[in-house]
């Protein structure tokens, strides 16, 4: 249980980005809101929270872990959680927002709207990289940090609000989707470009040119991603040991793995197991 708030946030004239991990409160005895026009993700599961957006009377919301919620023209009050809680908030500026909604064809949502409960491995791997990046376990300049929260916005703009499609041969939610399968199927295998891109029913060449243009990201790194997400997941419900879990998301090198862990997760192995 984490015994007292631990929050943390970089802001820039770009974007605010938050990390926090809470106790479980009720009666505002802390105080979480979601800002409007937000991106957040809750790393861990929260079932019958207590949540208020604007004026509105207090309802109920279940958050499945690694799951999106999006703030929309109103604040999102979060008033009891009956759990401990980890979530990162991702807030562009209004100028932003505006800038990619526009480009994408769909100015009217540059505020988004309250959608939550869906998931998006591209949104979970961005938001990965903010949090190493926040927490300062990994660097992460400017440049980066700001193409990572662009590449954020587009991808919701284009899966839930309609934003026009990436050039041909990107990769869609359906070629992304294909790929994420692909990569959880082999878990313990060094994967080549040439396989992600059969995945994806893309030759090799458009995959590797478009890909980090779609996501955000290197194939390589995606892959790394999701496969610490996978194994730390795998430690933290303890049923495998540290050397399981490594060898599982396909290191060789322990010493590797356990340098990696730390870096994205700011903590040691061990130390998330226990």
């Amino acid at each position: 249980m984490v015994p007292s708030p631990d929050l943390v946030s970089v802001e820039t004239a770009e974007a605010r980005i938050s990390h926090g991990r809470l106790p479980p409160w009720r009666d505002e005895t802390v105080t979480s809101v979601s800002n409007p026009g937000s991106i957040g993700l809750a790393f861990a599961a929260q079932r019958a929270t207590l949540v208020r957006v604007g004026d509105a009377s207090p309802i109920p919301r279940d958050v499945p872990p690694n799951s999106i919620g999006l703030g929309g023209a109103e604040p999102i009050a979060w008033l009891a959680v009956d759990a401990p809680s980890e979530q990162i908030e991702i807030t562009a500026s209004p100028a932003l927002r505006r800038e990619i909604a526009e480009g994408l064809g769909v100015a009217a949502h540059a505020d988004l709207a309250d959608l939550h409960g869906w998931e998006d491995p591209v949104i979970l791997a961005i938001a990965l990289r903010l949090r190493a990046g926040v927490r300062r376990w990994r660097p992460l300049d400017r440049l980066a940090q700001e193409e990572l929260i662009r590449a954020a916005y587009a991808r919701v703009l284009q899966r839930r609000f309609g934003g026009r499609p990436g050039t041909p041969g990107s990769l869609d939610a359906r070629r992304l989707a294909r790929v994420t399968d692909y990569v959880r199927a082999h878990p313990d295998r060094s994967l080549t470009i040439t396989e992600l891109a059969a995945a994806a029913h893309l030759s090799p060449f458009h995959f590797a040119r478009s890909f980090r243009r779609s996501v955000g990201l290197a194939p390589h790194q995606f892959v790394a991603g999701l496969r610490l997400e996978v194994a730390v997941a795998r430690l933290r419900s303890g049923d495998v040991t540290v050397a399981q879990a490594a060898h599982e998301a396909g290191f060789s090198n322990l010493s590797h793995f356990r340098r990696q862990v730390r870096l994205n997760f700011g903590d040691s192995p061990t130390a998330l197991r226990a």
